[in-house]
């Protein structure tokens, strides 16, 4: 929770790449703490500083790449996403049956999960920032030479003026918004409730409700 909310105002303020890259190093930085940690109480701190860069990431991730896609691979990527996401636990818990009563088991479960932390913290440099959070930061040059790279060919001017004219509308209407308050009104809050419930999940009694 901490992480998500904070997640939002780094990738805004440092950009999406900077995000991930900091977040997979905190995780990494985290799962050295806790294999190190031979009490409860610091192991406890050390998984809140994991949930801390899982939050972050599971935010900034799939923003940024709606925001590198082509938007006719958006849907089929952000499915895709979440299949990686549900495997990944699937092979996690697969993967540490034969840890469970080895000696130090535990900790050689926790130190595997550097492992892809460190793969995203390089990997993520090599690709380019957002071509959005670039547009609204760094001007429609910088953007124009991400899509460049990201779309491999220097026709790029229809998308950029999609993502500048995105950016303007989305201004106007932050402009006129209440900020949290829009949460509440006729027409939002019904989705906002729906998507609260689903989470909370199927013993939630206003998933009752909803169904009805």
């Amino acid at each position: 929770m901490c992480g998500a909310l904070l997640g939002g105002q780094v990738a805004e303020r440092f950009g999406r790449r900077m995000t991930v890259f900091a977040g997979s190093w905190i995780f990494f930085g985290a799962t050295i703490f806790s294999i190190s940690c031979s009490t409860m109480a610091p192991l406890l701190f050390g998984r809140f500083l994991l949930g801390v860069p899982v939050g972050m990431l599971s935010f900034v991730v799939p923003m940024y790449a709606a925001e590198v896609a082509p938007k006719e691979l958006r849907g089929s990527l952000g499915s895709l996403m979440q299949l990686s996401v549900v495997l990944g636990i699937l092979i996690a818990t697969v993967a540490v049956v034969p840890l469970a009563h080895a000696d130090a088991g535990w900790r050689w479960a926790l130190g595997i999960c550097g492992f892809p932390a460190v793969v995203l913290g390089l990997g993520i440099f090599c690709f380019p920032e957002s071509p959005r959070w670039l547009c609204q930061h760094e001007g429609i040059e910088a953007a124009t030479a991400a899509l460049v790279v990201l779309r491999g060919k220097t026709d790029v001017h229809t998308e950029v003026l999609e993502i500048s004219s995105a950016l303007e509308s989305e201004g106007s209407m932050h402009e006129a918004s209440k900020g949290w308050g829009d949460l509440c009104v006729p027409g939002i809050n019904g989705r906002l409730f729906v998507a609260m419930g689903l989470q909370a999940g199927p013993h939630c009694p206003y998933m009752v409700i909803t169904a009805l």
